[in-house]
Order: C-alpha cells, then structure tokens, then sequence
C-alpha cells in the first residue's frame, strides 16, 4: 500500500522521490523498516506505517470498493488484493 499512501511531493517518479506525503517510514538505524502486521481470518495485512493502516480500513470498510482501475492508474500498474475484497473479510479488518 505504500505507493497508494505515500505519494510522492516533489514531482519525481516514486522510486527516486526524497519528499512524500504523508511522510514515507524511515529505516529505524541498524534494524531497517518497522512493519506492521495484522493477521485476520488467516490472511495477514504487512504495512509499512500506520498511515497505511488507516487507509486500508477506510478503504475496505466502504459499501463498495473503489475499482482497481481507478486505484491504481496513476501508478501505472494493475492489482486486486482479491482475498481482501470479500464483504465478510472486509468486515472483520474494519472491525478491529
């Protein structure tokens, strides 16, 4: 989700942006990337930062779920999280 959440601010391309909003994660110095896990019904969520979180419960606690299309063309790129789009999965990651 890091490319949906983080987007870059400084005009350049994701990979070589330095400023980004929300802020990127930085590395934790000697440890690298904290991630988050979430594990739910046996699927586990991995997120970089707690932006990410948040967006993804917004995202799946929605009646209907924005197209894939729609989410993902200005990335350049086509995904369906297809084990997240389910109402009953959905349902149990708003929940928590």
């Amino acid at each position: 989700m890091t490319v949906w959440v983080h987007r870059p601010a400084d005009g350049r391309p994701f990979g070589r942006a330095k400023l980004f909003a929300p802020p990127a994660p930085r590395p934790v110095p000697g440890l690298g990337y904290a991630r988050f896990h979430v594990e739910v019904d046996g699927f586990t969520f991995i997120f970089a930062s707690l932006a990410e979180v948040d967006r993804c419960v917004a995202t799946l606690g929605r009646k209907t779920l924005p197209s894939t299309d729609r989410e993902t063309d200005s990335l350049g790129r086509r995904a369906s999280p297809a084990l997240a789009q389910p109402a009953a999965r959905r349902n149990k990651v708003v929940a928590l």
